[in-house]
């Protein structure tokens, strides 16, 4: 029951979860399972299907993609493309459009974080319009926001090219 509130008190923290009914979320929360990692453990592997939602509840991680030489990317060292922490989440692409992660996620500190099957949380958003309606609408703001700070970083480095 304990792990409950805190998965509850975890979801209801989530700017994915802003504005979405108690009741969903209290419905998500058994269902959140409490993963801890080590540092520079891989905590999600380039390639692979990510079948978790997952909110970050402690400690951070870097998401980069990782080397690659083909004829069509020619790719020497990893691309860092984010940095997650505390209240950040990870695993929306896969909720989105079920492909095969595009970037690997490193754990630079220990942590934890809850991990919410996807199946079960598109049951919810299917069951819910609201919940959907508040949810797909904060992870739109959530990943606007992650392509403006990369367009802003690209600026910045055109600048000193």
């Amino acid at each position: 029951m304990a792990a409950d509130v805190e998965a509850l008190y975890a979801l209801t923290q989530s700017p994915v979860f802003h504005g979405a009914p108690r009741s969903a979320l209290a419905s998500l929360a058994p269902h959140a399972r409490k993963v801890l990692f080590r540092a520079d453990e891989v905590v999600v592997e380039q390639g692979k299907l990510e079948k978790h939602f997952a909110l970050i509840i402690e400690g951070r991680m870097k998401v980069a993609m990782a080397p690659k030489n083909t004829p069509s990317v020619n790719r020497l060292s990893d691309i860092k493309l984010n940095e997650l922490r505390e209240g950040d989440c990870f695993g929306e692409y896969s909720l989105i459009d079920r492909t095969a992660t595009s970037a690997s996620i490193t754990a630079v500190t220990p942590g934890a974080y809850f991990a919410i099957p996807v199946a079960r949380l598109e049951e919810a958003l299917e069951a819910d319009d609201r919940f959907a309606k508040s949810v797909y609408a904060n992870l739109l703001k959530l990943l606007l926001g992650r392509l403006r700070k990369k367009e802003r970083e690209y600026d910045l480095s055109l600048l000193y090219d």
